[in-house]
């Protein structure tokens, strides 16, 4: 890790780096339900409160798979890589405008709610069938 601390340091003077130990995932280990209450209970020692404490244009880097799903899992942030952070310092990026700083970086995020429109659509086609197949049957009726 001293290459990647030396590496944001050297990008800018405002990284803070935490002295966290281990985020709990640990690999697979906080994937199994068996171990999931240790591997929170670890991640909220240090690391996830500071998460959730960290303005939304504060980068929050971590190289680690299983941490950056251990923080997305718990603090509704998505960490990203120093390589993701230093390909996007290359390019120029700037931090977005009122929107959490690692959606200037990563893939949008996925739609988490069902949109209304295609409810609506969805509703619509079913009672247009529902219609067709009544006046259908009814064309037979004896």
């Amino acid at each position: 890790m001293d290459d990647e601390q030396a590496l944001l340091k050297e990008m800018t003077d405002a990284a803070d780096v935490l002295d966290s130990g281990c985020c709990g995932m640990a690999g697979s280990f906080g994937f199994e339900s068996a171990h999931a209450g240790i591997s929170n209970q670890v991640g909220e020692l240090v690391l996830l409160p500071a998460v959730r404490r960290a303005a939304a244009d504060t980068l929050i880097v971590a190289d680690g798979f299983s941490c950056r799903e251990q923080i997305a899992q718990n603090t509704g942030r998505r960490a990203v890589h120093t390589a993701d952070v230093l390909e996007a310092a290359l390019a120029g990026w700037r931090r977005p405008i009122a929107t959490a700083a690692e959606d200037g970086i990563l893939p949008p995020r996925p739609r988490r709610e069902f949109p209304s429109e295609i409810a609506a659509a969805a509703m619509i086609g079913a009672g247009v069938a529902l219609a067709l197949f009544g006046m259908r049957r009814g064309a037979h009726a004896p």
